[in-house]
């Protein structure tokens, strides 16, 4: 492969907040060498515990700012409820910059606290897995893949080997997405207050406003920081299906035609276009693709179609390892979306086998567990 560094296809250069939490990501990682195996019974047990103390951590500064927060607006105008609303901006603008200037202090402190909290998780998470962050180019790609976990930024639109993977997202949804990851949090923190204002507008019922603030701050922050982990864990626990893979494709490389190379690369290339989506462990498994099978160039061109009609001409070695391949891309790509789907469905039916999509979320719940994809039988897991 020409291309040296597949963490660049990624992202060509992170900014100074992803450079930050990548070196901090570093330093929590105990990681010195990647382990393969699946995860026993107790390794499984010490992840799921991580993963509950870090979203009850969450939680908890949840509580804090939600009740200090509620707690300030109840002390400022317990007295003035009544006369506040009638009062002109001249009287209430000394409130309101101290509420908002507190909330401001607190809500940026909570923040960084969530930061910390879930970058600490994924160094342990690295440790507990065998997922090495640094010393390698792949392992510079993990890296940068759970700092922006972490951090909620979205994956960059840039081309990953000449393939853009948000070629199928209409513009004004793109824009949309990338803004709503910029904001939610503060957008969350506006919406809450403006309900509490809207809700307890009563002076009767305005003493239950810290008893409130702090449960529902308590669950959004569980509900965002596990959603975080489940991203981790799943880029934590792909590499060891991806390496399981290659070494299928390996031990059969010297038996596999350029046809069906080409369906492979330019299979899992179209997955990545119909994800919609520059999953980090789509760049490292058509890197490693492209290693594996020895092909040249940094630059993928993918026609899916032509493709698609060349696997009846295959031999029926090739189409298992083929539809292996697409099957195991599927599953690792952040959720098992429709087209995605589609794109199975097409390739079974041209190899004239019968698909059966629930295996798809048996072998997903398999990955979420750190298990091996590659069972007995797996490679006719989709198909009967």
């Amino acid at each position: 492969m020409s291309d040296p560094s597949p963490h660049q296809a990624y992202v060509t250069e992170p900014n100074a907040v992803e450079r930050a939490a990548a070196l901090y990501l570093q330093s929590q990682s105990r990681a010195d060498e990647f382990r393969p195996h699946p995860l026993t019974p107790e390794e499984y047990r010490r992840v799921r515990r991580l993963e509950r103390q870090t979203v009850f951590w969450a939680a908890l500064a949840g509580v804090i700012s939600g009740s200090i927060l509620g707690g300030i607006e109840l002390a400022f105008v317990r007295d003035q409820f009544d006369g506040l609303g009638e009062t002109d901006w001249a009287e209430r603008w000394p409130y309101w910059t101290a509420v908002l200037s507190v909330a401001a202090v607190v809500s940026l402190v909570e923040i960084a606290f969530l930061y910390w909290n879930a970058l600490r998780a994924m160094g342990a998470l690295s440790t507990l897995t065998g997922l090495p962050l640094e010393g390698g180019n792949y392992r510079m790609l993990a890296l940068r893949g759970l700092a922006r976990t972490a951090l909620e930024f979205p994956n960059p639109r840039t081309p990953v080997f000449g393939i853009d993977p948000v070629a199928l997202v209409p513009r004004w949804k793109f824009l949309a997405q990338n803004l709503l990851y910029r904001v939610k949090v503060g957008i969350s923190s506006v919406l809450l207050r403006i309900v509490f204002r809207r809700l307890l507008a009563r002076t009767a019922l305005r003493g239950i406003v810290p008893m409130v603030a702090g449960p529902l701050y308590a669950i959004w922050n569980a509900w965002i920081t596990w959603r975080i982990l489940r991203r981790a864990r799943e880029q934590a626990f792909a590499p060891r299906a991806v390496e399981a893979l290659m070494a299928d494709i390996a031990a059969a490389r010297h038996h596999l035609g350029e046809s069906a190379r080409s369906a492979m690369v330019e299979g899992v290339g179209e997955l990545l276009i119909r994800n919609q989506d520059a999953h980090p462990t789509y760049v490292y498994l058509l890197a490693r693709l492209m290693d594996t099978l020895a092909l040249s160039g940094s630059r993928i061109t993918v026609d899916w179609p032509a493709r698609l009609r060349e696997l009846e001409k295959l031999t029926p070695e090739e189409r298992r390892l083929v539809l292996w391949a697409l099957t195991v891309a599927t599953v690792l790509g952040g959720g098992l979306r429709r087209a995605q789907r589609e794109l199975l469905e097409q390739a079974y039916a041209a190899s004239g086998e019968s698909f059966q999509p629930i295996r798809l979320t048996e072998l997903r719940g398999r990955l979420m567990r750190g298990q091996s994809l590659s069972t007995p039988n797996a490679q006719h897991a989709v198909a009967e």
